[in-house]
């Protein structure tokens, strides 16, 4: 729970009852962005929001037009598979150098299986193994983890339990979404064009594939 949350129930309550709904939009739109999605949602909820003025959480939303913030709730809430895939380039993750990655948000919200990210392989081949374990999940089955996957084309997979600070120092935009909540996170690991795993001492390249296993 964020500094002050229960400070700003109180006022946006306030500002909902005295029917006051530009104050109380900018309130909301404010913490939103600030906080994220999850949390803003319970800010709502929690201040009655929804049975008094569910139009001012219309407008907060609205707000995020052409965003990424946007594209990001409206494929969580209304994709095919409920799901956002958001990737960054090599060398673009603040404070961790290193290879591009691919990860996905929604799929904790909406179904409370473990976001998923991916290292190393090019943003097409990554989005659409992310893709296809995603619209898996959304049709009620989940990948396990721990052992070698082979539904898809190309690429034996698996999927492990990521250490908790790969949370935070991977995922921006799934911590903004899920408003930084202790949720938890997997590894897409795929194979080598030898069938060699990462943890294999003559895997090519072990740079290209950083390991955030727990």
């Amino acid at each position: 729970m964020n500094p002050g949350h229960s400070e700003n129930i109180e006022v946006l309550r306030s500002r909902l009852l005295q029917q006051d709904y530009y104050p109380a939009t900018t309130l909301v739109t404010n913490f939103l962005r600030k906080w994220g999605y999850v949390a803003a949602v319970q800010l709502f909820g929690e201040a009655g929001g929804n049975e008094l003025a569910p139009g001012v959480w219309q407008a907060a939303i609205a707000s995020l037009r052409h965003t990424p913030e946007e594209a990001i709730v409206l494929d969580v809430l209304e994709g095919p598979s409920n799901c956002h895939l958001m990737s960054i380039a090599p060398g673009c993750n603040p404070g961790q150098p290193g290879p591009g990655f691919s990860y996905t948000i929604g799929l904790w919200h909406n179904f409370e299986y473990p976001e998923m990210i991916c290292l190393g392989l090019p943003t097409l081949e990554a989005c659409e193994l992310l893709g296809f374990y995603a619209d898996r999940i959304a049709a009620g089955l989940p990948p396990e983890t721990d052992v070698v996957l082979r539904e898809t084309d190309g690429y034996s997979t698996q999927i492990k339990l990521c250490r908790p600070e790969a949370r935070m120092q991977y995922l921006y935009w799934a911590n903004w979404f899920n408003s930084a909540s202790d949720y938890p996170v997997v590894q897409l690991i795929w194979q080598d064009p030898n069938c060699r795993w990462p943890w294999d001492d003559d895997f090519h390249s072990p740079a290209a594939q950083p390991l955030l296993l727990h």
